[in-house]
């Protein structure tokens, strides 16, 4: 076996030489109430040196998500794919967006109030890069002028921070399936 065959992800618990199973059963178990079937806004930082294993970990988690919550949202995002602080911010919500409005069991009226919702907490991070000195990117300055046109055509101004963040979550949460985020290489 060569360097890169060891250093490589796996996605079959069936290949695991090291019994990481009832790691991932209780880390899904705390990520997944198993009694209301909704996610539990836990937030789980794994650690270790390169090629230990973390995205086998990942890979494992989402297999049982899947398996155990088929209508489960399991959305996976690299950000080492996006090059500013600010356009990484508005490209994880477009897509957590994306994949949010591709599940058949979201309400259409849903969508407009999720996109909205998301694109305020891109303006609010674009703000604050702006205010330390920052530049904003491209994707950033795109989606705070559509903020902007939005809230003018609604006539309401944009909310502070911590509203916007609890509207966000409020609507997540209305959606009553499982929404699970897993970032790698982060």
């Amino acid at each position: 076996t060569n360097r890169s065959q060891l250093d490589r992800a796996i996605d079959d618990e069936a290949h695991d030489r090291l019994g990481r199973g009832a790691f991932v059963d209780r880390l899904v178990s705390r990520l997944v109430s198993r009694e209301s079937g909704t996610s539990t806004g836990l937030v789980v930082g794994v650690t270790g040196e390169w090629g230990s294993g973390k995205s086998s970990i990942l890979n494992f988690v989402r297999g049982e998500l899947k398996n155990e919550w088929p209508g489960a949202v399991v959305f996976s995002f690299n950000p080492w794919i996006v090059s500013g602080g600010d356009d990484l911010i508005a490209t994880f919500f477009r897509a957590f967006l994306r994949e949010i409005q591709s599940h058949p069991d979201t309400p259409s009226d849903k969508i407009k109030e999720l996109s909205i919702a998301a694109l305020s907490m891109v303006q609010h991070f674009s703000d604050q890069v702006a205010q330390y000195g920052g530049t904003p990117g491209f994707i950033a300055k795109f989606v705070s002028a559509i903020v902007g046109l939005v809230r003018t055509r609604s006539n309401t101004d944009t909310p502070p921070l911590h509203a916007s963040r609890e509207n966000l979550r409020r609507l997540l949460e209305e959606l009553r399936f499982p929404i699970v985020i897993l970032m790698d290489e982060l």
